[in-house]
């Protein structure tokens, strides 16, 4: 190893505190982004208290590397409620970027899975229907669509937002990480405030082939956008009043959802008009899709495209940043057909998309 590499190394102590409401006879884990910490095992981990009632755990990292973590009983459903300053509920990870000599108190103040369930209803009208595995995929899967707030008073047709990861739009009780995109109330706040043309959410639920699904490159994801094109969306249209031309249609997604919905908008521009690509995975494929993009003959300008990132997340960050100088290269404007957002202090998560879904929705559905 290099001076230069040993030189950014830094050395980080966990101080890990337990409040009376949260102490356990039970072992204590800890787990998180790196191999030192468990790369994301729950238990793998396992914390010893010393004599004086804290658990501390010491490891290294990359000078400015951005550190996320849990504390937990053993699962993530067992997981630690913090206070200041990584306080919220649910609880988010706990998130830093590595200095030298650095130490980081931790104050546990109950678990999750000891704590009263708060409710966090669903707003408007929310239909879920349910799918049989079909055009060679292997499972089943859930449609959750919600409708706005005029849909049942009328005749009218309305625009209509697909979405992947659909079980963690609306509904935090079905997400897996206890938090949901709010999209139902950040949908209503944008209808009531009239910021946006009233529309239809279709949130689509992923299954186990998730990976494989959601990248055209592969052959289950060729076959989930055949089944999304050709069974999906006219079994939508034949229940619900949609506007079904592509000027009323968009697609979106986080991370992999990312990139099925850039990947289905720009080879399906007769379908749809609109992309919403949140934390986008683009670099996957051998960056397969930066190349077809960049070679790409001639792209339909009629197309918008959101992509967004985290500042904390900068795999992801860098990925948006990437396409987005391809597309502008192309001849996508600024404002017009194109949008791209980083936000300061976000990482990859449910949570930190909640706080900005409200950008894509304005920018397909603004009046």
């Amino acid at each position: 190893m290099s001076k230069r590499s040993r030189s950014t190394r830094c050395q980080i102590e966990l101080e890990i505190s337990l409040s009376k409401e949260a102490e356990t006879d039970k072992p204590v884990f800890l787990f998180g982004n790196l191999p030192a910490l468990g790369d994301w095992d729950p238990r793998k981990i396992r914390l010893n208290k010393d004599p004086d009632g804290i658990y501390r755990f010491t490891f290294e990292a990359r000078e400015n590397q951005i550190i996320e973590l849990k504390i937990n009983r053993g699962s993530q459903k067992r997981q630690g409620v913090y206070g200041a300053p990584f306080e919220g509920f649910p609880p988010s990870n706990i998130m830093f970027r590595a200095k030298k000599n650095l130490r980081v108190p931790i104050s546990v103040i109950h678990w999750f899975d000891k704590v009263p369930s708060q409710r966090d209803p669903v707003q408007g009208d929310l239909r879920n229907h349910r799918y049989p595995a079909a055009n060679g995929l292997r499972h089943p899967r859930r449609v959750f669509v919600w409708l706005p707030p005029s849909y049942g008073n009328g005749k009218e047709r309305y625009p209509v937002l697909y979405a992947h990861d659909g079980q963690n739009l609306f509904d935090p009780g079905l997400s897996f990480s206890d938090h949901d995109w709010k999209a139902d109330e950040v949908a209503t706040y944008l209808i009531q405030e009239d910021r946006v043309r009233e529309f239809i959410i279709v949130a689509v639920a992923n299954s186990s082939d998730r990976d494989d699904e959601y990248n055209m490159y592969r052959p289950l994801g060729k076959a989930y956008a055949e089944w999304f094109l050709r069974t999906l969306m006219p079994s939508i249209n034949h229940r619900y009043r949609t506007l079904t031309g592509p000027k009323d249609t968009a697609v979106m997604g986080s991370s992999l959802g990312a990139l099925i919905s850039f990947q289905m908008a720009f080879n399906f521009p007769k379908v749809f008009s609109m992309a919403g690509c949140l934390s986008p995975a683009f670099w996957l494929s051998r960056s397969r899709a930066y190349h077809q993009v960049r070679n790409a003959p001639q792209m339909s300008r009629s197309t918008k495209y959101y992509l967004d990132a985290g500042d904390m997340e900068p795999e992801f960050a860098d990925s948006c940043l990437r396409m987005t100088e391809i597309l502008a290269n192309k001849g996508f404007k600024e404002g017009k057909n194109l949008m791209c957002h980083i936000a300061e202090g976000a990482n990859h998560s449910e949570l930190a998309w909640s706080e900005r879904v409200h950008l894509p929705f304005e920018f397909f559905f603004g009046k």
